[in-house]
């Protein structure tokens, strides 16, 4: 409480320090120009503590810092994570979804927060029937390097709630993989899963989103902070299910201590395979 108000004041006697942190906000050590003095802690944790009130808030600085991100920032810092740890842990999955994706007649695949696009890369090499894997992420200077690094694949830089609105589609994947829509609110991501169902006919979602360690899945309805990010720990299969969806498979994986929750769904109203 007494951080609480220290951060509250510090906000007031540090207007430009305020606007650093809440340019970094997300990942203050891959932010620019952010402050990791006392100062800039205490604002920060300020801050973080009032999302708890307006989600959007958070939501808001959530955006601002990825649409920032530049590529030799924290895409080229966690290159790596591909060999290292998604290919590994998450394979079998890939494989398991393939036959999935040929009995429904899944066309395309759109990655939500593409990042240096390299996993939606090792997605169309695994699987054969999709003819279009698009990637959508925020930075629009990364975005720029995955089309000459990627020519075979599509991307865009857009905000995906509204690239979901604005594109109509059938027979369509959409997917995240360890941490898109943690940044989202609750009432951002129940907007996307009806527009999802809404504007893509046909169509299956797979979501890889942390949540948090002691989320329980059958008792907490209702989204809530998680983690030193302040993101959003979401009742992924309850969300799915009320935008009427078939959640097909939840499994849990664990790396490096957090918690990933993936979560395979189809449209309830999709016509027979």
């Amino acid at each position: 409480m007494i951080k609480n108000a220290a951060g509250a004041l510090l906000c007031k006697l540090f207007p430009d320090t305020r606007l650093q942190v809440e340019r970094g906000f997300t990942m203050p050590y891959f932010g620019p120009d952010s402050s990791s003095g006392i100062i800039g802690r205490l604002i920060r944790a300020h801050i973080g503590q009032r999302g708890k009130k307006d989600q959007s808030q958070l939501e808001s600085l959530h955006k601002t810092f990825w649409r920032e991100q530049r590529p030799q920032d924290w895409f080229d810092a966690t290159a790596e994570r591909l060999h290292r740890v998604y290919v590994p842990t998450f394979g079998p999955l890939v494989e398991e979804t393939h036959d999935l994706l040929l009995s429904n007649k899944i066309e395309n695949v759109v990655e939500f927060g593409t990042g240096n696009g390299d996993w939606l890369a090792y997605l169309k090499s695994k699987w054969s029937g999709p003819k279009h894997f698009r990637g959508i992420d925020l930075a629009k200077s990364q975005i720029v390097l995955n089309r000459l690094r990627h020519p075979d694949l599509e991307f865009e830089a857009s905000d995906l709630t509204t690239w979901v609105e604005e594109n109509k589609s059938c027979k369509t994947l959409f997917l995240t993989n360890c941490g898109v829509l943690e940044y989202l609110s609750e009432s951002t991501l129940r907007k996307l899963l009806r527009s999802i169902q809404s504007n893509h006919t046909n169509s299956m979602v797979l979501f890889v989103e942390p949540i948090a360690a002691d989320f329980e899945l059958d008792k907490d309805h209702q989204s809530r902070l998680q983690g030193s990010e302040f993101s959003f720990s979401h009742n992924y299969p309850e969300l799915l299910k009320e935008a009427q969806f078939e959640v097909l498979r939840s499994t849990e994986y664990s790396i490096d201590d957090f918690r990933m929750l993936a979560t395979l769904a189809g449209d309830r109203h999709s016509e027979p395979s």
